[in-house]
């Protein structure tokens, strides 16, 4: 009692009513130290630091004044009463112990006439109030009792020796408390309402435990509330993030109850929903085309509803949703553009996702397709390809060619189905293609068609000169006839000339050229036409004789020196020219009369006396 480290004595002392304090002299000897008063017939003693002080103290009871004097040690050996605390009647024993588990003590007292136990609580003072619980009934006229753990739950019981009855009684401690936590929706939803309710419990007794529950996340806590007059505490939020949340329930105790903590929640928290990808099938489609809408939503609880809308629709479209609250609703698109689609979903816990968007686009059905063929006209044996200009539709597009080529002939096509087929024409004359286009939507356009006419292959004729045979220094015109072929023809000619010769063509790309031999020989003139497509024809080389031009060596009369009256005979020496010759003589009078005369050796009767002037001309064949 005075800190010395040595075990004193307290001593009750009913013929006083005072507690006689012994001080130890740490040899087995006690020195009396003081006397304390006390309440009338002090029956029992315990002693415990009842105020925090670290100082022994005491709590005596009193049989006959039915109390409990509580005596605060100095911690030198002397203490100082505070104010009796009733008990019920007849306390015969007393003992110190934490029966509420907040680490102060308090006091049980055994009331031998009340047949019954008070608890008195600590305030950790040094001052008790009753415990709200108490008195506890016994057996009769208990006179001892005891505070020990008798069932393992961790809180104080308390047993007594009952004298009259002769039995012991066993008083289970009703402090004790079980929480427990329950949710509102698990799993729920990221930003649903949760509400956590905590129900706090107690074996026995006719009290509510009062105090407050904190609400703990794992080691934050969220929230807390005062516990009810149900014993209940409610706590709501929707602000747990999605994922596992462990939630524990810490219930604080008060005076007469003992804390208490719930077994962990695990609150599944989903996220929130989404719509997913948006799918319009098909897409993009064709006008008058059925399109089916889907989506794959996840996150939040299943089962989920639907909000379907065309948020818009080309400019004069009356399309409107199968329904709106389907899951998989449809929409026939009336004219061609962007069809723009929204989705929300919610989930069964009634929280919405975020709009999600979706554009289909609508093509216009396929238009008859634009045929072309190439090259056109074209000529026999010459490849030609054909393609086509496509207007609306979905592609890719599969293709249906058909060709009509004229009778007798055994032209086909390449390849039908190909985007640019070809054949060959192999004979003239027209030349129908067909084309009919299947979009991937499965619409069909109407038929295209091209017509083209096939020409005959160029050809040429003979190679003319004129004239022919020629001689030196005369100009020869060249030409040929020319058939078949498409549009107009290039001329391609050659000439080759005898060696030494100089003699060019006028042009070797004319129509009809011309060239003036220079020198006697054979010239050869060569011909290749083509046509417009490319195709070419060649003529049969023609060789030109070409002569010397014809000369006059000499002229002859006969006689030479005729009388007048005499009939004289021309005559004349000529050499080149192609003949046949023309001989065209002109004889001139003394006087000058002129005389035309033709042939070879014509005669004239010459009738003036004097001379003649005689001149030849020879024009060769």
């Amino acid at each position: 009692f005075n800190g010395d480290g040595k075990a004193d004595l307290a001593v009750v002392d009913q013929a006083t009513n005072s507690v006689s304090i012994f001080l130890a002299g740490g040899t087995g000897m006690f020195v009396h130290g003081s006397n304390v008063a006390t309440g009338v017939k002090p029956s029992a003693i315990a002693a415990g630091d009842l105020n925090g002080d670290g100082r022994q103290d005491l709590v005596v009871s009193n049989q006959t004044s039915n109390s409990v004097t509580v005596l605060l040690g100095n911690g030198s050996g002397g203490f100082a009463p505070r104010p009796s605390v009733p008990t019920n009647g007849g306390p015969a024993a007393t003992v110190l112990a934490d029966f509420n588990r907040d680490g102060k003590l308090d006091i049980a007292s055994a009331n031998m006439l009340a047949n019954n136990v008070s608890v008195l609580i600590g305030d950790g003072s040094g001052a008790f109030v009753p415990w709200a619980l108490s008195p506890f009934a016994t057996g009769n006229m208990p006179e001892a009792l005891a505070a020990v753990d008798l069932n393992g739950d961790g809180a104080l019981d308390i047993v007594t020796a009952n004298v009259a009855s002769n039995n012991v009684s066993a008083l289970l401690s009703q402090a004790a408390t079980a929480t427990t936590v329950h949710s509102s929706s698990n799993p729920s939803t990221a930003g649903e309402s949760l509400t956590f309710t905590v129900t706090v419990t107690h074996p026995s007794g006719s009290l509510v435990p009062g105090g407050t529950v904190a609400f703990e996340d794992g080691t934050a806590t969220i929230g807390s509330s005062p516990l009810g007059s149900t014993g209940t505490a409610a706590f709501a939020t929707s602000t747990l993030a999605p994922g596992n949340h462990f939630i524990v329930a810490a219930y604080s105790g008060d005076s007469n109850y003992d804390p208490s903590q719930s077994l962990t929640l695990t609150q599944v928290i989903i996220g929130v929903p989404t719509t997913g990808a948006l799918i319009g099938t098909p897409n993009p489609a064709d006008v008058t085309q059925p399109v089916t809408l889907t989506a794959a939503p996840s996150g939040g609880i299943g089962p989920y509803s639907y909000a379907w809308s065309l948020l818009s629709v080309p400019s004069g479209s009356t399309a409107l949703l199968s329904s709106a609250t389907a899951g998989s609703p449809t929409f026939t698109a009336d004219l061609a553009g962007p069809y723009s689609v929204q989705l929300v979903v919610k989930d069964s816990h009634g929280i919405s996702s975020s709009p999600g968007t979706l554009t289909v686009t609508v093509n216009a059905d396929p238009g008859t397709p634009s045929v072309k063929l190439s090259p056109s006209p074209a000529d026999v044996t010459q490849t030609i390809t054909a393609s086509a200009a496509i207007t609306g539709g979905t592609g890719p597009y599969t293709y249906a060619w058909l060709l009509t080529p004229p009778t007798g002939s055994a032209a086909t096509l390449s390849n039908k189905a190909a985007a640019n087929p070809s054949f060959t024409p192999d004979i003239p004359g027209a030349y129908t293609v067909q084309l009919v286009i299947i979009d991937r939507n499965g619409f069909a356009s109407p038929a295209g068609t091209a017509t083209m006419a096939v020409d005959p292959l160029p050809s040429v004729g003979f190679i003319t000169s004129t004239p022919s045979p020629a001689d030196t220094g005369q100009t020869v015109h060249l030409s040929s006839n020319t058939s078949g072929g498409t549009g107009a023809f290039s001329h391609a000619w050659t000439l080759t000339a005898p060696a030494g010769s100089k003699s060019v063509l006028s042009s070797s790309s004319a129509d009809s050229p011309t060239f003036v031999p220079d020198i006697a020989g054979t010239y050869t003139a060569a011909l290749t036409v083509t046509d417009a497509n490319g195709k070419s024809a060649s003529a049969t080389p023609l060789s030109i004789s070409v002569s010397a031009a014809p000369s006059i060596s000499s002229i002859s009369a006969s006689p030479a020196s005729p009388d007048a009256g005499q009939r004289v005979h021309f005559a004349a020496t000529v050499s080149g020219g192609g003949g046949p010759d023309t001989f065209a003589w002109t004889i001139i009078s003394p006087s000058g009369i002129v005389t035309n005369l033709a042939g070879a050796t014509p005669s004239l009767v010459v009738s003036e006396t004097g001379a003649y002037n005689v001149s030849l001309v020879v024009t060769d064949g």
